[in-house]
């Protein structure tokens, strides 16, 4: 077993040459901080890009011209069924911390700019294993770096257009009572909001 590991080093490319638990070290962290970087830049990115990461994304479920309302409404009127039309949900979101705006501006950011850079983060995990694969192991750990990023891209989406409206309409819109008015504070509506992509975008 050890002699089978000893001959899949030996194909690493470069001079052929065992690497050292130090060097792998060295080259773990080259990894790691072109990965930070890539997350630094998205962040930075999300960050100068304050209105549409908030009025077009973060917000943007709650408004009746959101796409997946707006199919629903389409829905309802086809199937002569007005309560699948969700319409506007008038959400009094308040922020109720002297930080709370400016910490929430940096918290989504970051949390844009991970999900932007995972594509890249992905790619560098397998750039790290790589050289201790053999060629036919190589060609389906490729193929699987697409996969899981087109998977995990594909899961945010399904979150964000279809479970997060109807998690907002229906956690946003529902009372005990008619004389309980809803104020839903600004981070517990971005927590929702986030989690709820993020879940399904990693399962």
């Amino acid at each position: 077993m050890a002699e089978e590991y000893s001959n899949k080093q030996e194909k690493k490319k470069g001079d052929g040459k065992e690497m050292t638990f130090w060097e792998h070290l060295d080259a773990l962290r080259g990894h790691l901080f072109r990965s930070l970087m890539a997350i630094t830049a998205f962040t930075i990115l999300a960050f100068v890009n304050r209105k549409i990461l908030f009025d077009k994304i973060i917000l943007a479920p709650k408004e009746a011209d959101f796409p997946t309302n707006r199919m629903l409404c389409k829905l309802g009127d086809l199937l002569n069924t007005p309560q699948l039309c969700l319409g506007n949900l008038e959400l009094n979101i308040i922020n109720i911390q002297l930080s709370g705006q400016f910490l929430t501006h940096m918290y989504i950011s970051l949390a844009a700019g991970v999900v932007l850079a995972l594509p890249y983060i992905v790619w560098e995990i397998f750039r790290f294993i790589e050289p201790g694969l053999y060629e036919h192991e190589r060609k389906y750990a490729r193929g699987g770096v697409w996969i899981t990023s087109l998977l995990f891209i594909t899961g945010v989406l399904f979150s964000y257009f279809l479970i997060v409206p109807l998690t907002i309409q229906f956690l946003g819109g529902y009372q005990v009572s008619a004389s309980v008015a809803n104020q839903i504070a600004l981070g517990s509506y971005i927590k929702t909001v986030v989690s709820v992509s993020f879940a399904v975008g990693l399962v």
